[in-house]
């Protein structure tokens, strides 16, 4: 409620100096900075479900030079592919961080798997 507040505080002064100093229509300004401040407040409250996402990941499995391989190559995804692919994850809370930043992503999800699937 405080952001919403602060912002609408800001609005209408913003209204005013349009008014007063600028000789804009009063209407006109009030709609505009009304759908500015909406937008603001918007672009503050986005966050990403976790739960609720989904990745959609193009792969191209290539050689070590980086051409395509040949489909007469014996090829497979390895284990925890997903995991596999960053090397760094990191976790934000109100643009603060909240995880530890360290390039061990990908061992730290391997081992965690393996001790929940020795808990089953």
């Amino acid at each position: 409620a405080k952001p919403v507040g602060e912002e609408l505080w800001q609005a209408g002064v913003s209204v005013l100096d349009d008014v007063l100093t600028h000789k804009s229509d009063f209407k006109k300004s009030l709609e505009t900075r009304l759908k500015e401040s909406g937008h603001r407040l918007k672009r503050k409250a986005e966050y990403i479900d976790l739960p609720h996402t989904l990745l959609k990941i193009r792969a191209k499995i290539v050689d070590k030079n980086g051409a395509a391989a040949p489909a007469t190559d014996a090829v497979g995804p390895v284990n925890l592919t997903l995991h596999s692919l960053f090397q760094k994850v990191d976790v934000l809370f109100n643009q603060k961080l909240v995880s530890a930043s360290n390039s061990t992503y990908p061992y730290r999800a391997y081992i965690e798997t393996i001790l929940r699937m020795q808990q089953i």
